[in-house]
């Protein structure tokens, strides 16, 4: 079972929401994958709630188990699903790079420190 702390802070949020007004907070949820496919959202206390779609109606909720393509609400604004939270996971996209990258192929970049010149870094 893995677990993910949601939210715009970029030093403690595992997902990181970087395109949210700051109606969702700097920890705004916990979201924790169980191993029967479903996935159980802990909404941390915030001020602006996390909402789910139910039925049509968009539903507060604290602690509850959704599947991959619920609708959520994080905020009242910042409207989601778990399967787009789970792909802005941190080092994610560097992963899938790796994977797909050619031997020679080169991502990213790094400082050589003897001359300072700027080198693309393999990976």
């Amino acid at each position: 079972m893995k677990t993910y702390l949601v939210g715009r802070d970029h030093h403690i949020a595992d997902i990181v929401i970087t395109d949210a007004d700051h109606s969702v907070s700097n920890i705004h949820l916990e979201l924790k994958e169980e191993s029967n496919g479903k996935y159980c959202i802990i909404d941390c206390n915030t001020f602006n709630a996390t909402f789910r779609k139910q039925g049509g109606r968009w539903a507060p909720v604290k602690q509850t188990y959704v599947y991959r393509d619920d609708l959520l609400l994080l905020g009242g604004k910042y409207q989601t699903s778990v399967r787009k939270l789970l792909s802005m996971r941190k080092g994610l996209l560097t992963e899938q790079l790796k994977k797909t990258s050619h031997h020679h192929s080169y991502i990213g970049v790094r400082r050589d420190p003897k001359t300072g010149v700027i080198m693309p870094r393999r990976f």
